[in-house]
């Protein structure tokens, strides 16, 4: 399960690599792909030099988390547990509902937190996943 377990960790940093660039600078060939996976209010994204990123906070912590994660799932096999993995998606879930149902606003900073703790779980279910438990 090992080639399985880098064949996964590569195919997601790949996937990583590309979300974060259109978090970054945002290139209008990437806009309909980030669309798919974020809202990109740009009141909830980080203000660069040239302009607003083209994702959320929130999702640019997530796939900052994922391509940490899953540089890790390419040399060795994940750390935790399942259950762990699924305790690392709450924040966010948490975070999001809440603010999605009006209770509050949240930062940047928190959401950027978040998502980087979510995205970590979702890779480390991912390398479970691969059959290294």
């Amino acid at each position: 399960m090992d080639s399985l377990r880098r064949w996964a960790a590569v195919a997601l940093a790949a996937l990583s690599l590309v979300y974060l660039l259109g978090s970054f600078i945002d290139p209008p060939l990437l806009r309909p792909l980030m669309r798919i996976s974020c809202h990109r209010l740009p009141h909830r994204s980080f203000h660069f030099p040239w302009g607003a990123g083209g994702q959320c906070a929130r999702c640019t912590g997530f796939w900052s988390g994922t391509l940490i994660f899953s540089v890790l799932l390419l040399f060795r096999k994940p750390p935790g547990t399942i259950a762990m993995g699924f305790l690392l998606l709450l924040p966010m879930a948490i975070d999001g509902s809440w603010q999605y149902f009006g209770r509050y606003e949240s930062s940047n900073l928190i959401r950027v937190v978040t998502g980087a703790a979510a995205g970590s779980g979702l890779a480390m279910l991912l390398g479970k996943a691969t059959g290294d438990q």
